[in-house]
């Protein structure tokens, strides 16, 4: 069971989504992320894939977009910059 808890984890953290948020994925919570945090939902053509990746948006932590192993939010693609940019959520 730990091992697979921890397995999760890596698998989350290598597509650059939190690996707890609130409670929700079964840990602690992250630091300005919570249930009632804004988030970005991907969009697809292909339904299969539409709503897949949620990404949650914490307050206070500029949040870096881009190809860059480094950021918060990782896209991996032809012609994407490694700082691509930089998201701020308003405190409320």
């Amino acid at each position: 069971r730990k091992q697979a808890a921890s397995q999760r984890r890596e698998a989350l953290a290598g597509l650059s989504l939190p690996v707890a948020i609130g409670g929700m994925l079964g840990d602690q919570a992250q630091e300005g992320v919570s249930a009632n945090s804004p988030y970005l939902l991907n969009i697809s053509d292909d339904i299969s894939l539409e709503g897949r990746l949620l990404y949650f948006l914490p307050e206070g932590t500029p949040i870096v977009v881009g190809s860059d192993a480094g950021n918060r939010i990782r896209l991996i693609g032809l012609g994407i910059p490694s700082k691509l940019c930089e998201l701020h959520v308003a405190p409320g």
